[in-house]
C-alpha cells in the first residue's frame, strides 16, 4: 500500500505515525480513501473514519485483562457490545471507539474496535481478554450521550452510526460534544459487582442496529456509504475491515 504513496504523502505519513506501525496503518487508509472521495462536499471536514480518528484520536495503554471484570468478559466478533456492557456497568471506565492491532496479527492492519480505559488511559479489553491488542487508537465517547441517542433509535456509537458520523463529518454537529465527560472515571471507583445494566434495565429492550456485514478481507472494490446531505450527495469512503 505504501508504494501508492507519493513521496510528500510518505513523509506525512512518517511524521504522523512517529514509528507505530498502527498509526501508520491509519495514516496511509486515510490517505488513499481521501484520494477516493474527490465528490465529497468541500465543507465536509473528514473524508473518511480514519481521517476523522486520526485527527482527534490518541493511543492508549494496553495491559492484561484484569481480574476484577472477569464478569464481563465478552464473546468474540462483539467488540461494541461487550465494550459498552462494561462502560455502562463500572463508572470508573469510558468507553472508546477506535482501531487496535491484535496480537496475534501478521500483518498491522487496523480493525475498527470497541474497548474500555480507565482513567489513567489503560485498556480494559473485554473482548480480547485472553490476549490482549497490541495497539489501541481510538477515541473516548461520551457512553450516556450516546444511550441516550440510542434509546430513541438509532444504532449505538459513533463509528459505528452512519448518520451521527456524517453529521460530524460536514460540521453540522460538533465532535467535541460526544467526547467523554471526564468526571465519570473518577466519579466511582471499583462499584463493579452489581449485575450490568444491560440484564436488568430497559436499555437491552431495544436490540441495537448491527451494520451491514463487510467484506472480511480489502479489495479494489472499497466498501462506500452513501448518504444524501442536505443540498448535496456525499460518499464517505472506509477501509473495509471487519470489527473486532
Amino acid at each position: 500500500m505504501t508504494d501508492e504513496l507519493t513521496s510528500r504523502e510518505r513523509k506525512q505519513v512518517a511524521r504522523l505515525s512517529r514509528g507505530n506501525e498502527l498509526i501508520e496503518s491509519i495514516a496511509i487508509a486515510s490517505l488513499q480513501l481521501r484520494k477516493l472521495g474527490t465528490d465529497i462536499p468541500r465543507e465536509y471536514r473528514y473524508r473518511s473514519y480514519e481521517e476523522f480518528f486520526l485527527k482527534h484520536g490518541r493511543l492508549y495503554r494496553p495491559q492484561p485483562f484484569p481480574p476484577k471484570y472477569r464478569k464481563w468478559r465478552g464473546k468474540p466478533q462483539a467488540c461494541l457490545y461487550n465494550a459498552l456492557e462494561l462502560a455502562l456497568s463500572c463508572p470508573e471506565l469510558e468507553y472508546v471507539e477506535g482501531y487496535a492491532l491484535h496480537m496475534d496479527a501478521s500483518i498491522p492492519v487496523p480493525m475498527d474496535h470497541s474497548w474500555c480505559v480507565d482513567a489513567d488511559g489503560n485498556v480494559v479489553d473485554p473482548t480480547w481478554y485472553k490476549t490482549v491488542g497490541r495497539d489501541y487508537f481510538g477515541l473516548a465517547l461520551d457512553k450516556w450521550l450516546l444511550t441516550e441517542r440510542h434509546e430513541k433509535g438509532e444504532p449505538f456509537g459513533l463509528m459505528f452510526n452512519e448518520e451521527l458520523f456524517l453529521d460530524v463529518a460536514s460540521g453540522k454537529q460538533d465532535w467535541r460534544k460526544w467526547l467523554a465527560r471526564g468526571s465519570d472515571a473518577s466519579a466511582r471507583s471499583g462499584d463493579c459487582n452489581r449485575d450490568p445494566p444491560m440484564t436488568t434495565n430497559k436499555w437491552k429492550a431495544r436490540p441495537m442496529k448491527r451494520r451491514k456485514p463487510r467484506k472480511t478481507k480489502p479489495t479494489e472494490d472499497d466498501i462506500t456509504i452513501t448518504c444524501q446531505h442536505e443540498a448535496a450527495d456525499a460518499v464517505i469512503p472506509r477501509a473495509g475491515y471487519p470489527p473486532a
